[in-house]
This record gives structure tokens, sequence and C-alpha cells, in this order.
């Protein structure tokens, strides 16, 4: 689809100019240019090339179409090329097109020919840097999934700025940002619109192509601020699994303002086109940051034994698998808050979806959690399974009747046999001998009639199972962490 080549579009979107004064019409503010970064105590770079201290406005057409449905339909039309695209993003996208119409030249087709012939396939570099300074010696770095942890290095943004293919500068200076802890992303596809041609082959003065490079910096930024969060789900499922057995305790509230916290990047496209983006936080408490050191030896163990190198995206049994973890990791923050109630909860709902998907009562459910778990634990399996049936009690009478779960009666009980189900479950899928979870069930209900039948039972079918052997120690360091414990 694009633009209809109507008069009532041809008069909409030639109505629309950015102007210094403000309209008595149809408008929006369009380019402010205080600085976003001035009260935020990070360090900001002379604002003396400024291009403009006035505010500018884009003015819509006093009649016809709504300035509703322009911003509208550029949203659609951006969406439609594939580019990431908002209400804030179209009304930068449509200040951009009407200040590069070229005099004479058809508002429609011109808008048509923007999106149509300047849509790019960018890569987008994404850090976020947090004020917390480490020594170099003591930090470290991991990488896990797509996501690597680390000081930050500006030499890795500096390159392209050397090289003179930036071609926008930062508001802070980067070089004082050396050495905060930070998360970098591997490059991530997105859809641009490049504007870059924008003062090509014209002769404007400078102050008229800083205007023109601010225009289109507040475009990429906005469009930068959008994608912010993917990484911040791309972390969080980096620490997915390292929550879930309670390595760690990741305080995502550094994603939601965290003092000075900075989303910093460049979008590159035409492997030599780059542009810089940042974004900043305001502030808000987080507990701790944990070095990247302290989580390596953990990371290498969960790689060696179970290899796993992120977070599972597959479906059949793996993706069986990342639920039970989601499941486990809202559990321990349940804990980590002291919710003790709504921990326990989430560890039962996660053996329940596991093992009781296929509408198995709780003695079925109880036998399957047993066999794979009463070995490493050290109890015989009747045992195993009077410890499940108990907590299942209280889970009941949590649910009818709101009793209380206490840590040392149930929540340290349930999060140990929930890990070792897990340990399990890596085991199996990194044998690659399991088809999916029913596979999966269908094999560990015959051990457990084996086991009810007394026949004997060769390792391998535990093994398959993923089940520890006989003085198998699969416990790793975990984080001496959840007060009041």
């Amino acid at each position: 689809m694009s633009f209809p080549e109507t008069k009532e579009f041809e008069n909409a979107l030639s109505a629309v100019e950015i102007t210094s004064e403000r309209p008595d019409g149809p408008h929006d503010v369009y380019f402010d240019p205080r600085n976003e970064f001035s009260d935020k105590g990070v360090p900001v770079v002379s604002e003396q090339n400024l291009p403009t201290s006035e505010i500018l406005y884009l003015k819509y057409p006093d009649d016809g179409l709504s300035k509703e449905a322009l911003v509208l339909r550029i949203q659609r039309e951006m969406k439609n090329a594939g580019c990431e695209s908002n209400s804030t993003i179209a009304l930068f996208v449509l200040g951009l097109i009407a200040d590069s119409r070229p005099y004479g030249q058809s508002a429609v087709e011109h808008a048509n020919s923007v999106i149509a012939n300047h849509t790019v396939a960018a890569q987008v570099h994404h850090y976020k840097i947090l004020p917390v300074m480490l020594n170099d010696a003591d930090a470290g770095r991991f990488s896990f999934g797509n996501v690597r942890y680390e000081l930050f290095d500006p030499n890795n943004i500096l390159y392209w700025i050397n090289k003179g293919q930036l071609k926008s500068a930062y508001p802070i200076d980067i070089r004082q940002l050396r050495g905060r802890i930070c998360f970098r992303r591997q490059p991530r596809a997105a859809s641009i619109i490049d504007f870059t041609w924008f003062e090509r082959g014209s002769r404007i003065s400078k102050r008229e192509m800083l205007l023109k490079n601010a225009f289109i910096d507040q475009y990429y930024n906005e469009v930068f601020r959008c994608l912010v969060p993917l990484l911040q789900q791309d972390v969080l499922d980096c620490f997915q699994l390292l929550e879930a057995v309670a390595i760690v305790y990741f305080d995502d509230k550094i994603f939601h303002s965290f003092p000075d916290a900075l989303d910093l990047g460049f979008f590159m496209w035409d492997r030599k086109t780059t542009w810089a983006v940042c974004h900043v936080r305001g502030p808000a408490p987080v507990e701790k940051i944990v070095a990247p050191k302290a989580l390596q030896p953990q990371i290498d163990r969960l790689e060696k034994d179970y290899g796993f190198k992120k977070m599972i995206k597959e479906s059949g049994f793996g993706h069986s698998i990342q639920v039970y973890v989601r499941l486990l990791q809202r559990a321990q923050r349940h804990w980590h808050q002291e919710r003790s109630d709504e921990a326990f909860l989430h560890f039962m709902i996660g053996l329940d979806m596991l093992f009781g998907v296929d509408g198995s009562n709780v003695e079925s459910v109880t036998k399957r959690v047993a066999v794979l778990v009463h070995r490493q634990i050290g109890e015989s399996f009747d045992n195993q399974v009077k410890v499940l049936k108990k907590l299942y009690t209280k889970r009941s009478a949590y649910v009818h009747r709101g009793a209380g779960i206490s840590q040392l009666d149930g929540l340290i009980v349930i999060e140990e046999i929930c890990v070792q189900v897990l340990w399990c479950l890596l085991t199996a899928r990194k044998s690659g001998r399991i088809v999916d979870l029913s596979d999966y069930l269908k094999k560990i209900d015959h051990l457990v009639s084996a086991l009810l039948a007394e026949f004997p039972i060769g390792e391998e079918q535990y093994q398959i199972l993923g089940i520890s052997g006989v003085g198998e120690n699969r416990e790793i360091q975990r984080e001496k962490r959840y007060p009041p414990r």
C-alpha cells in the first residue's frame, strides 16, 4: 500500500510544514532544543553547536484530513514497510518528509518515494550502561545467549567515530563512561528509513545542516527507545535459568530506572553508515549488581554439564523446559521479595505444569516427581512420595483455607525438589533421546511401574530421563541470597 494519489491527500501533505511560530490551527511540538541529559548527572558535551534555541512546531492543514489521520497513515505505511513505528515516530517522519520535499514535487509522490525507496535493513548495536564502577581485575565478563555482561569500553564505538562514519554525535562524552558495568547485546536487525540523503547534493548552511541532523536524530533516537525493552527481555532471558536455580537474583529495576542508567548504541546500514543513539532513564533504588566474574564458573558448569548456552527457544521438549524455568524464576523472585506463600505456589504450579499436563492426579504426579529426584536428594522412592504428598496437602490448605507456608516447613523443601527436577530435564534434553514432554512422561511412568513391581532396572533407564547416578553431585554454587531464610 501507499498514499493514495488523491487531491485530499495531496492538499493535506502539502500543507504540513515545520515552523518556529506557534500556529493557531492544528499543530504539534516537533523539536525541543532542551537537552534531556542536562539535569541527570550525565557528562554532557558542550551545547554550543545546537542548531536553534527555539521550539519548532509541525503545522497541519486547517481543514481536510486531520492531523491524527495523517500521523496514523504514516504509522501504517511504515509498519507495512517493516519499520518500527508508533505515533511519535510517525510524527517525526512526517516532519522529515515535509521538510525534505523538493520544490515543485508532488507531496504524495515524495512521501511514497521516501518510505518505498529509502527504507533500509540496519543493525542496531545496544549497550545498557549502569553507574556502577568495578576494578578491571574484579569484574571479568561473560556471554550468555545474545548478551554480553562486561565493563563498558568506549573504544568499540569510538572506532566508528574515528573512521568518520558516525553521522551524528552523542550528547554525552562516552569516554567518561569507561569502566561502568554494562550489558551489550549482539547486533539486532531493524528496518529504518535512511534520511541521511537529506542534505546530499544540496548547498545548505551549517545551521540548516545541524537542524536537519537534529530532526533525523530525534527520529532514530525514538526508534531506539522503542527497541530498548527488547534488550531488557534478552537480559531477563539470559538470567532466567540462573535465577530459576537461585544462582543469582537479578534486580531488574535497573531497567525501569537506575540513577544515571544509559542506553547507548548506534544504527548501521550499508556496512558504512552509522548513526549514534542514546536514551537516559530517571532514578530508582537497586539492591545490588553482581560482578560478571562471579557468575562465570556457574555459566561454564551449565554449558559443560547440560549443554545450556542460552535460553531455549525451540518447540517440543525444549519449550516445556522453558515454561518450567519461567515459573521457577517467578517463584524465586517471590521468595526474594518475602512473599513465601506465592513462591511456594509457583513452585507447585511448575510441577503441575510438567507432570499433571495429561490430567494426572496427585498420586501420579508425586510418583513421577519422586522417581526423578529421590536418588539425588538421598531418599527412598517411597519416602520421597510421602514428602511430595505432604507438600500437596500444604498447597491445598493454602488455596482452600489460606493457611500460610513457612520457609523451613515447606518452601526450602519444594525449591530443592524443583531444582533437581530441572537438572533432570536439562540432562535429558542434552542427550537428545527425548522427543517431547509426552514421550518423557511415558518413560517416567514405565520406570515408576518397574519400581513398584520391584523389577530389575538398568542404569541406562535412569540416564535416559536425566536422573543422576548414585553418588553424583549436581549441586552448583548458589547465591546466599534471600533474607530472612
